[in-house]
């Protein structure tokens, strides 16, 4: 292969602003700089299974559920709970243990109860947040010996709840550290009237005992019940052992994204354009695009329509839509839970285009394309409901694959 970019295949390099992609000329790798932009600190999971604060504008590269690492991509969220590492009591357990805690630090808390009423509490002031809003709760546990009803998923007791629904708890990581983490989607009634979020472990623990670590506590908006948490946003307000159960004003953890202002090879002759990714949750309504390769005369982009599903959805099977070059996939039409792989291909002398989806020819055409020199490209959550992304390899050859090598690089 005379030119290729390769970004990640299981080899990522970091650095606090940038993240390496590597262009092969004829046999000489030259490395070429993603550059990182977020406006805030925020999270990510190390090879190791730990949870890790990444500095402002630092790539992330998360390794949760993952051994060969993703470009992680989020939209901008705000974590309203003022201490996540401890939580909020709303009857305070009659003693805690500090343990260890998924980042490593000793701030985790093995509640003791000394009441079935011991929970932690959110109290949302009326008129802070519209009627319907959607909340996720999210949390991480640890057991170290069976509570006393082991029963509830996560280890906590949904009950007792003011102007608000609430949902069923799901796990959406495991072995972090010896922590899984949870998530419940809740919302509110009324957004006139005050409204309270508890989460017992008094009833599940058993007075007395310590059975259960919790750690990383976070109440964030979400955009509709499809939604899934985010990375952990770290707060802490100075509060300490007061602790109180009020919502913060919510600390925010802006949408990131890398790019880079000259990408090669062109997207100029023949070409094809491969994709590896986890699951990629799609958090609002509209088309919104996560990737997007910018040319003097059109632009190509990775994209997601108005559905809420996991994965990519249809927009477009035409390739020569005036506003540019687009392609996606229909829910239905191959994509993996836990991994897709994507692969299009281009031939400039037969003019034949070609999509592949997990090993499988999911669209061919004829038409001519003309879109001039790469002029930069980047990957993100491009506004504030937008999508997360877990980008694990992306290759761009400034060749034509066959139909076999294609569709060998994207069978799972």
């Amino acid at each position: 292969m005379a030119n290729t970019l390769n970004l990640g295949d299981g080899n990522w390099a970091t650095n606090a602003r940038q993240v390496l992609a590597y262009n092969n000329e004829n046999g000489h790798y030259k490395p070429l700089p993603y550059n990182g932009t977020r406006d805030s600190s925020a999270s990510t999971i190390t090879k190791d299974q730990i949870v890790k604060r990444v500095g402002t504008f630092e790539p992330r590269i998360s390794y949760s559920n993952n051994p060969d690492g993703a470009l992680l991509t989020e939209p901008e969220a705000s974590n309203y709970i003022r201490v996540s590492s401890r939580g909020s009591y709303g009857n305070g357990p009659g003693s805690e243990i500090v343990a260890q805690a998924p980042d490593m630090s000793q701030t985790a808390i093995r509640p003791v109860p000394n009441a079935t009423a011991d929970r932690y509490q959110y109290d949302i002031p009326a008129n802070t947040f519209a009627s319907g809003t959607v909340f996720i709760f999210s949390w991480y546990r640890k057991r170290f010996s069976t509570p006393a009803t082991a029963s509830y998923t996560g280890d906590l007791y949904q009950n007792g709840l003011i102007n608000m629904n609430y949902g069923t708890a799901t796990q959406i990581q495991s072995n972090i550290n010896g922590y899984d983490r949870f998530q419940i989607t809740t919302s509110i009634v009324n957004g006139a009237t005050a409204s309270i979020y508890r989460m017992y472990f008094g009833l599940v623990i058993g007075i007395g005992n310590s059975s259960v670590a919790y750690w990383g506590q976070q109440l964030e908006v979400a955009i509709s019940v499809n939604s899934k948490a985010t990375s952990l946003i770290y707060t802490d307000d100075g509060t300490g052992t007061n602790n109180p159960t009020s919502i913060s004003s919510g600390t925010v953890r802006y949408q990131d994204y890398v790019d880079v202002t000259r990408t090669t090879p062109d997207i100029q002759g023949d070409f094809s354009i491969y994709f590896s990714f986890g699951e990629t949750k799609k958090m609002g309504g509209g088309s919104q695009h996560y990737y997007v390769i910018n040319t003097s005369s059109g632009s190509f982009y990775l994209y997601t329509n108005g559905s809420t599903n996991s994965g990519l959805n249809i927009y477009s099977t035409s390739f020569n839509s005036p506003s540019g070059y687009i392609f996606g996939a229909n829910a239905n039409a191959g994509w993996g839970a836990d991994e897709s792989k994507i692969c299009v291909t281009y031939n400039s002398t037969t003019n034949k285009i070609s999509y592949f989806i997990n090993g499988t020819l999911y669209n061919s055409q004829t038409n001519a394309l003309s879109v001039g020199a790469t002029t930069s490209s980047n990957f993100g959550s491009f506004n504030t409901s937008a999508n997360i992304v877990n980008m694990r390899d992306y290759r761009f050859y400034n060749e034509s694959l066959s139909d076999a090598k294609a569709k060998a690089i994207t069978t799972l």
